[in-house]
């Protein structure tokens, strides 16, 4: 951490992992010099070398107290604490000195609105990815004090420069993500590729990323053209997509998703779930036709097949609109209307209540019992 105490101090339970939320917070700190990062996951050794990123957890057998005790000597303090999904707002708010306390909410998963209706009291403001999850949020807070505004998911600048790769058959179709069931529901890639399979469609599938039904998914998909990219660097990504004709997204809720926008930045046409989400807020009217009923693998590949039906021209002139659309979604725009939220949120007087923690027995658990038994982030709820 910098001698002088940054602008903004975002508290987050990773920064280690790859999913959306990680590398938009790792895009956040390399282009703003006045923001740090702390999560309460990692350790430092994790983060070894990353500019103005630490972890308060050196080992999984710490526990939360032994957390709060390294919180409290490092003295952190910052002009806005930034709490990602409400990270640390009970558990390590009240040790870090700050004039406003703001959420960025970044998924609308069902433990959101306990968490919400629990910790609002707690909020100066909450910035909620896109305005579908902003509207659930104003519903649910009514006439709460508390100042609300959407973000529009940033990406960053190499998806924006980076050239299509062109290519004769098979058709390469990519999956970006978490690999598990739930939320992302990547079981059902088989019955996708199935699918396609019976519609005639000469294909090849690329998967990055990973995660715990890895293996699971690689059984189900032996029988066809597949390759696990495993989790790729930075410099890696923008390239892999390039090369992709679709990207298939399977989920049963996003409020991104960060990989599909990166996607479109790139070139890539999204075969798209009807689902509340950024993505398909701009794939509609429009580009309509990419949206295929949620969970329904054979209209998601008869899509597809519709959409290969175009003539070249056509199939062109639909890439180059979905990259005019996402040239907007700049890290620096994001930054510029972040400002002005902020700036919003300091110059009205705090009604918030402040954060008293009391701890209980489980708070001596080391973490790896304590996740382990109660669920990953219960300690953080």
């Amino acid at each position: 951490m910098s001698a002088a105490p940054p602008s903004i101090l975002h508290l987050t339970e990773s920064l280690a992992r790859l999913g959306g939320m990680e590398v938009f917070l790792d895009n956040w700190l390399r282009t703003d010099a006045s923001s740090a990062a702390v999560s309460l996951l990692d350790s430092p050794r994790d983060l070894a070398g990353r500019d103005r990123q630490t972890g308060l957890r050196p080992n999984r057998f710490w526990s939360l107290n032994r957390i709060r005790e390294g919180a409290r000597q490092r003295r952190l303090q910052c002009d806005t604490l930034i709490c990602h999904n409400f990270a640390g707002l009970s558990a390590l708010s009240d040790l870090i000195a700050h004039q406003r306390l703001v959420v960025y909410l970044h998924t609308n998963s069902a433990d959101v609105w306990p968490r919400l209706s629990r910790l609002a009291p707690f909020m100066d403001g909450c910035i909620t990815c896109g305005t579908n999850l902003l509207g659930e949020v104003k519903k649910l807070l009514g006439d709460s004090p508390v100042m609300l505004a959407p973000f529009d998911s940033p990406l960053d600048d190499a998806f924006f420069g980076v050239r299509r790769v062109t290519q004769n058959n098979p058709l390469l179709i990519g999956y970006a993500g978490r690999l598990v069931v739930e939320q992302k529901r990547v079981e059902r890639l088989e019955a996708f590729c199935q699918a396609l399979v019976s519609q005639g469609v000469d294909f090849r599938l690329q998967i990055t990323g990973d995660g715990p039904d890895k293996a699971m998914l690689a059984g189900r998909l032996a029988p066809f053209p597949v390759d696990f990219l495993g989790i790729l660097k930075r410099e890696q990504v923008a390239g892999t997509f390039a090369a992709w004709d679709f990207q298939i997204v399977t989920s049963d809720y996003e409020t991104g998703p960060l990989t599909a926008m990166e996607g479109m930045a790139c070139g890539v046409i999204p075969i798209f779930p009807n689902i509340e989400s950024q993505v398909s807020d701009i794939l509609r009217v429009k580009f309509d036709p990419l949206l295929y009923p949620v969970g329904n693998m054979q209209e998601a590949a008869a899509r597809l097949r519709a959409t290969i039906s175009l003539t070249p021209a056509a199939v062109e002139s639909l890439r180059s609109d979905l990259r005019l659309l996402m040239a907007r979604r700049s890290m620096a725009n994001h930054l510029q209307a972040t400002s002005k939220i902020l700036e919003g949120i300091h110059a009205k007087p705090s009604l918030r209540k402040k954060i008293h923690f009391q701890s209980c027995w489980k708070d001596h658990l080391p973490l790896a019992v304590r996740c382990r038994w109660s669920g990953n982030s219960e300690f953080l709820k």
